[in-house]
């Protein structure tokens, strides 16, 4: 699993992303799904920077799909990132929660993101 920090976007951006209908939410995930990654990230008003080895004082406060093989984390209000998977996850789509393998306050590239 590769790790990345996102710079998050401004309060507007999420506030208006947030009134967004259910028919642009979906318009949006079809677009999003055909591009490349660091694209998808960029449309979703982020911006991808270097790769992090771990993520330290991990907590999983919130998360959203990218695409079936990509997930941002939020460990707080103000840290998002971006956690690429190893394979597909068609499931991650339709997911109402996810999981982190890790029980300790870091995550690495050894854990695994678990959708029940």
């Amino acid at each position: 699993m590769k790790i990345v920090q996102l710079l998050a976007p401004t309060l507007l951006c999420a506030v208006l992303a947030g009134c967004a209908s259910v028919e642009q939410a979906a318009a949006e995930r079809d677009k999003i799904e055909s591009e490349p990654l660091p694209q998808a990230v960029a449309d979703l008003g982020y911006e991808v920077e270097a790769p992090v080895e771990q993520v330290v004082d991990w907590n999983l406060y919130n998360w959203q799909a990218v695409d079936q093989h990509a997930v941002i984390i939020w460990v707080d209000a103000f840290h998002p990132y971006l956690f690429t998977l190893r394979q597909d996850c068609p499931a991650l789509d339709f997911a109402q929660t996810i999981g982190v393998s890790s029980t300790a306050s870091v995550v690495t590239h050894m854990d695994s993101i678990v959708v029940p």
